[in-house]
């Protein structure tokens, strides 16, 4: 049996969230912002971290993607992207989910103005300033909030508006990045690298952001997840880091490091930050990831489904703050979760 990091995660939260995920193959219509977003940006970052490794071991995929601009890399993900199985057009994607923190009307440019109008114009609304911009925006989250959903033209628009500020945000963090970052790396040794640890008759798997090591320490290796999150990480988050242990046991090391890159922007100088947090992965951490890899595969194979949350609590069907896919699915109402299944295998 093979098993992803995210399969098993997605498994400890929820037994019954993960069979209807990965064996009843059934997902949302709606594509956060934080997925689309956080893809497009890892892809541009592969880019961007290849000048630090050594062009004589370079891999044909990355000698390909280092020969790209990572800025075009992110323009080309956040534009065109595949979500369940379809290939679609990010920018007016009907079915994308932006968060209030996403919009920044001091990102609009003129060259955002001209996408944003030509919309508006085919969908019959008024020409729009920056300004109009914002008050659309407003207006639409506040009729989301009433009615849970807008007409399909006031969606288009709203989701377009939302994605040309996003994109001048996370071009801007790629700059900084760019700026902060790399001079700070030594060497890259590999970036999306495949990991496959077996356990008897059941596989691991994952991919490592970046092997890297630090201009501090050029001779130390370290296993590396970058981060777009919506706030910095605590100093100590090394400590708790699954995932990263799961990786450091492929690469026989202990040591690990996040690279966080926050996406609000502050009103002041400077606007953005990007935390490096450096770390040791302990041998309890080790042992309790595998552990529960034994307990997950033990419980897939035998059909131990355990559905939380169902207890008067709820908390176990939140996650990062939003509620999960299949909340009302859980319920007896599976109309109202807004899923189709996709086709195929298991």
């Amino acid at each position: 049996m093979k098993i992803s990091h995210s399969a098993k995660e997605t498994f400890l939260q929820c037994g019954e969230k993960y069979r209807l995920h990965y064996q009843e193959r059934l997902r949302s219509k709606i594509y956060p912002s934080f997925f689309l977003l956080g893809g497009a940006f890892d892809e541009a970052l592969n880019c961007l971290l290849l000048s630090k490794k050594r062009p004589e071991n370079f891999t044909e995929e990355e000698r390909l993607l280092f020969e790209q601009d990572p800025y075009v890399v992110l323009d080309n993900e956040l534009t065109t992207q595949v979500f369940n199985g379809e290939t679609i057009y990010v920018p007016t994607f009907i079915y994308a989910k932006y968060f209030s923190k996403d919009f920044d009307v001091s990102l609009i440019e003129d060259e955002d103005l001209m996408l944003i109008n030509s919309t508006a114009e085919r969908t019959g609304y008024n020409s729009l300033t920056a300004g109009s911009c914002e008050e659309f925006i407003l207006t639409c989250r506040n009729e989301i909030k009433t009615s849970k959903r807008l007409d399909d033209d006031a969606q288009v628009l709203y989701n377009l508006i939302n994605w040309c500020t996003c994109r001048r945000r996370l071009r801007y963090l790629l700059e900084m990045y760019e700026k902060d970052v790399l001079p700070l790396v030594h060497e890259v040794f590999a970036v999306q690298k495949k990991v496959e640890l077996s356990a008897g008759d059941h596989t691991l798997i994952g991919y490592i952001d970046v092997v890297l090591s630090y201009v501090d320490e050029p001779d130390v290796v370290y296993v590396t997840d970058n981060k777009l999150a919506s706030k910095g990480y605590p100093d100590n988050a090394i400590d708790d880091a699954v995932q990263l242990a799961t990786y450091c046991e492929h690469e026989e090391t202990n040591k690990a490091s996040f690279i966080v890159t926050e996406k609000p922007l502050r009103k002041r100088d400077p606007r953005h930050r990007i935390q490096i947090l450096k770390g040791e992965i302990t041998e309890e951490l080790f042992e309790k990831t595998f552990d529960e890899f034994g307990e997950v595969v033990y419980a897939v194979e035998n059909g131990e489904f355990e559905k939380t949350g169902m207890d008067g609590s709820r908390q176990e069907c939140f996650s990062f703050g939003q509620r999960c896919q299949f909340y009302n699915t859980c319920r007896g109402e599976p109309e109202k979760d807004f899923l189709i299944k996709l086709e195929g295998n298991k």
